[in-house]
């Protein structure tokens, strides 16, 4: 998603309810950074050489833990 151009290279911070992940280009392009809940750097995202810079952003992606069947499943 991109973000609204008056809020494009002004954010210092951010409070992820989950994961996300922000970009420094428009269409979720170029330099990113992760963050998730009360991860390192959200409060202030010069901690993480990011402050100013956010034009668009996504969820993370979720990624299935793979399961393997028991005897009985095979």
């Amino acid at each position: 998603m991109n973000l609204p151009a008056v809020w494009e290279k002004q954010i210092v911070s951010v409070d992820p309810m989950g994961c996300v992940i922000l970009y420094a280009e428009q269409e979720c392009r170029g330099l990113r950074r992760r963050l998730e809940r009360w991860s390192w750097g959200s409060s202030n995202l010069k901690d993480i050489s990011f402050d100013n810079m956010i034009t668009s952003l996504s969820p993370c992606p979720v990624v299935k833990k793979m399961v393997i069947p028991t005897d009985d499943e095979l």
